[in-house]
Formats: C-alpha cells, sequence, structure tokens
C-alpha cells in the first residue's frame, strides 16, 4: 500500500521496534498478495471462454462433417439406379409377355442396386455414429476441462479472500498499537496519519 509507505517516509520512528513494537508491514505486503491474486483467479475466470469457444468451433466442425454425410447420402447416384431397378420390375408386372429373361436381369439387378444401396446406408450411418462419438468426446472433455479450470479460478479467489481478511485483520492490530504508541509519545501528526491509515485500510 502506497499510504503506507507515505507514511513511513515521513515519520521515520516508525522503523525503530524499540518504540512502535508492532509492524504493519508483513501484513500490508500479505493485503498486497491477496490482491495480486484475486486479479489473477479474475483472469483466470475470463480463461473459461476460451474452453468454450473452443467447444464451439469443433462443434461447428462436428456438425459441418455430419451435414455433408447426408448430403452426399442423399445424392447418390446409388439411388438413382435402384430407383430405375425398382421401377422396371414394376413394369414386368404388367406385362405377361415379358422375356423371362429380361425379367431375370432386372430382378438381378435390383438385388445388386439395393444391396448397393444398403451397404452404402450402412457406411454413412457407421460415419455419422462415429462423428457423433466423436462429438459426445469433446463434450465430455470441454465439461472436464472447464470443471478443473473453474474450479482453480474459484479456489484462488476464496483464497484471496481468505488471506486478505485475514491481512486486513493484521493490518488493523498493528496500526491500532502504533496509534497507541503515537499517542503515548505525544506525536499527534503521526496519529493523524495512522488514524487516516486505519479508515482506509478497514474498508
Amino acid at each position: 500500500m502506497p499510504k503506507w509507505a507515505a507514511i513511513k517516509g515521513k515519520h521515520k520512528a516508525l522503523n525503530n521496534r524499540s518504540i512502535f513494537k508492532a509492524d504493519a508491514e508483513p501484513s500490508i505486503k500479505a493485503y498486497d498478495d491477496a490482491v495480486q491474486r484475486y486479479a489473477d483467479a479474475i483472469e483466470g475466470k475470463k480463461q473459461l471462454m476460451n474452453v468454450l469457444q473452443t467447444f464451439t468451433a469443433a462443434t461447428q466442425k462436428m456438425a459441418s462433417v455430419r451435414d455433408k454425410l447426408i448430403s452426399d447420402r442423399n445424392k447418390s447416384e446409388i439411388d438413382v439406379g435402384n430407383n430405375k431397378n425398382s421401377a422396371q420390375v414394376t413394369a414386368y408386372t404388367k406385362q405377361p409377355d415379358a422375356d423371362p429373361a429380361a425379367v431375370l436381369k432386372a430382378l438381378t439387378d435390383l438385388a445388386a442396386s439395393r444391396q448397393a444401396s444398403a451397404d452404402l446406408h450402412k457406411k454413412v450411418v457407421a460415419d455419422l455414429i462415429a462423428n457423433d462419438a466423436s462429438y459426445i468426446n469433446d463434450i465430455k472433455s470441454a465439461r472436464d476441462d472447464y470443471k478443473t479450470m473453474a474450479d482453480k479460478v474459484n479456489s484462488g479467489l476464496q483464497k484471496a479472500y481468505d488471506d486478505s481478511d485475514k491481512a486486513q485483520e493484521g493490518i488493523r492490530a498493528a496500526v491500532t498499537d502504533c496509534m497507541d504508541t503515537a499517542d503515548e509519545i505525544e506525536n499527534v501528526d503521526l496519529k493523524k496519519q495512522l488514524q487516516a491509515f486505519y479508515k482506509f485500510a478497514a474498508h
């Protein structure tokens, strides 16, 4: 605290331990350290957003992969051929004089195209499941990273609060002692400055 340094600079007697038994310096340093820890914890809290932003970017990438898989499936030429073969077999149901060889070929083609469609569907579904599995892992990873960082931030904030309270108690006790001594040696100006500092440190 600069205010304390200014008071000590003006009143050198404060450094004389034979007169002023209490020393507020250690508690003031502890308070300053607590304030810095608080600032560090607040900065760490901002970093929590990075976890969510990274996760969001990964989510967008996963969504793009999923949409492409579905789009490619829907535009597949295999389905076009399968529909054509299916229509041909249906047409033969209305042609009693159709060439059996042609009908057999149409059925064979339909079976092959239907199998190809089923295989494609199976592959796309497998790819979608794998994509979702990766997405789920990203969610869990983001959750775990966020929790680790949040716990660290909360712990840092709590320690800063606790250390600050303890340091302020030490400062008030030391300054009160110094005020009593200033009163004893009849140093009115020092006592006034110590009273002002006490009020400042009490907040």
